[in-house]
């Protein structure tokens, strides 16, 4: 015959296995949920950075682009599909001859560079003018300290 305590045991007994393999898949989910949040994570932090810093700099450009770069103009194609941002390096006095710039093209997962080339000077109007609704001419110089004229024909798609 059962007595009030062998019920409470038996019950006890079942919960606890019943608990114990709920636990185990709980900790199993939350191993999944915690990768899922990581990975969610890790692409929104890489999304982000790219829209600070643009997709296609050099190794050595993405400090002087994110504490040196004065934006120049943002420019719209003729049709209105296109738009580009052109900044350059103005490091300030410290500073002699042609100024490193870069054209941006943004995109919603980020920016990407499309032309990049010394401009003569730090400020007033770009060098630019389009040719067609995607393709632009920039006309960068040849160098730091050599100042002829390179035009570039780029891509804005």
């Amino acid at each position: 015959m059962l007595q009030v305590s062998d019920r409470v045991d038996t019950a006890m007994g079942e919960s606890t296995v019943a608990m114990s393999i709920l636990r185990t898949q709980n900790k199993r989910w939350s191993v999944y949920i915690w990768v899922v949040v990581g990975a969610l994570i890790t692409l929104g932090a890489a999304i982000g950075t790219m829209h600070i810093v643009p997709i296609g700099l050099e190794s050595g450009d993405a400090i002087a682009f994110v504490f040196f770069a004065q934006n120049r103009g943002t420019y719209s194609s003729p049709d209105g599909r296109s738009r580009i941002t052109v900044y350059t390096a103005d490091a300030g006095a410290a500073h002699s001859g042609a100024f490193w710039s870069w054209v941006v093209r943004r995109h919603w997962y980020g920016a990407q560079v499309v032309a990049a080339g010394y401009l003569e000077k730090s400020r007033g109007p770009v060098p630019f003018k389009w040719t067609g609704s995607g393709t632009a001419i920039v006309t960068f110089v040849k160098g730091r300290h050599d100042h002829d004229p390179a035009p570039r024909s780029i891509k804005v798609k």
